[in-house]
Parts: C-alpha cells; structure tokens; sequence
C-alpha cells in the first residue's frame, strides 16, 4: 500500500500458485477523497488468470460517497470483462436527530426503503420494505408486494 498524497492511496496484491495447473490472480485499488467535500471515491480491479495464460475472471468496480452532515449517499458500479456485464447499486441515508431514512436502488430492479428509529440511547428500531421495480419500468406491473 502506497499513500501517494494526502487525499490518494494505491495498494496492489498478487498470488501466483506454480503447481500442476499454473494461476495468477492480482488486484490493484485505488482510493482517495477530495479535501474538504465529503466525497471519498475508489476504483479496484481483479484479474485471474488460469492455464496457458487465459483470463479467467476480471471485473473492474467503481465506489464513490458523499457526506454533509447526517446526510450521506453512495455509489458502486461493477463491470465484469468475462462475460461482459455491469451492475450498479446506489444508497442514500438522511439522518434526522432520533430517527433515519434509507433508501436504496440496485441495477437489477430491487428498491429497499428503510425507517429506523431510536427512541431511547440503547434501543433502535428498524423497518425495511423491499420491491422489485423491473415491471414498474416497463409498465407491465400489476400489483403492489
């Protein structure tokens, strides 16, 4: 792990396995934030490769946050290279004294709202409902869960 500035940090693994059927998997990252705007963002990515140097996995995943006060959202966009797909996930989460919203969206339909709750310094109390939102998208949704 290298910090390359204050705001930027670098690491990198390998592991390379010589027996019988050869393999090498390696994995770089990178994180970092921009000062004084509650954004920290991160990119990682993986490579594996199997016998006679064929890749046998490799995906790529993008992450970044906000912060400004009790409010905070993120993000993480995967991109997977063998067989090519990308999946996205984004929160957000509003904090208001004793008491938080939640809400998330992912890229394969699922929304997720969240409601907790704390009413005394060591007890919470949390509620979530979940919905795929596929049909609603295509207007082909005929029911509420």
């Amino acid at each position: 792990m290298t910090r390359l500035w204050d705001q930027l940090t670098l690491a990198a693994k390998s592991d390379y396995k010589l027996a019988a059927k050869p393999e090498l998997k390696c994995n770089a990252a990178v994180a970092g934030t921009f000062k004084g705007t509650g954004v920290q963002y991160g990119a990682e990515h993986n490579v594996a490769m199997g016998e006679e140097n064929k890749l046998t996995h490799s995906n790529t995943t993008f992450y970044a946050t906000h912060e400004a006060g009790q409010r905070i959202s993120a993000a993480e966009f995967k991109y997977n290279h063998n067989p090519a797909s990308i999946a996205a996930r984004m929160c957000f989460l509003m904090g208001q004294g004793d008491h938080s919203w939640r809400f998330m969206l992912s890229s394969s339909g699922m929304a997720t709202l969240g409601f907790k709750w704390n009413p005394l310094k060591n007890c919470d109390a949390f509620i979530h409902g979940k919905m795929n939102m596929n049909g609603f998208a295509t207007g082909s949704a005929t029911e509420l869960p």
